[in-house]
């Protein structure tokens, strides 16, 4: 199962600063015989199964960096989320090692302006979670560097503007 994970702050200014802010939602709770067809580029449904949720990590800005590199055909693209988590908490670390090598669905928001994205349609086979590093990372922040990484796709990633429903946090805020 996966944690929310609330926003951190700012060591030196001591208020929340921006973010990005990943959904993640089992491949297994997608409900892959009804995904919605995209309109100008744009999911506007649900995808989810009845019932089921999104957990959220909140990631230091800019590092999400979608990125559609090519794929084994000129004709598709992988998509590839490397989100920071910053600081380690035992909940952001027992969710990583719970989660490895899982398989889901994203949807990514630029907190700045409320610009939502998703990836990890069932064309690609979803996005499998990969450790990129626990520790301390560049700038000597503790933190956690992941990547998710989609299959081939035609389509790796839409706008997205349909609803997310939320599982309650429940990580202990601080």
């Amino acid at each position: 199962m996966l944690v929310n994970l609330p926003l951190t702050r700012d060591n030196a200014s001591k208020i929340p600063t921006l973010k990005y802010r990943l959904y993640l939602a089992e491949l297994a709770d997608v409900d892959i015989e009804n995904w919605p067809a995209p309109v100008k580029a744009t999911i506007s449904e649900d995808v989810l199964l009845v019932g089921k949720t999104y957990k959220y990590l909140d990631c230091k800005i800019n590092s999400i960096n979608p990125n559609a590199g090519p794929g084994e055909s000129p004709l598709t693209g992988k998509l590839t989320l490397s989100p920071i988590i910053d600081g380690i908490t035992p909940d952001s670390l027992s969710w990583l090692y719970t989660n490895m090598g899982n398989d889901v669905i994203a949807v990514w928001e630029r907190c700045q302006d409320g610009q939502q994205f998703i990836g990890g349609s069932p064309c690609s086979g979803g996005l499998k979670i990969k450790l990129t590093s626990v520790g301390t990372l560049d700038g000597g922040m503790l933190g956690i560097s992941l990547t998710l990484e989609g299959g081939d796709c035609p389509e790796p990633f839409y706008f997205y503007n349909g609803p997310l429903t939320v599982a309650e946090d429940p990580v202990p805020q601080t």
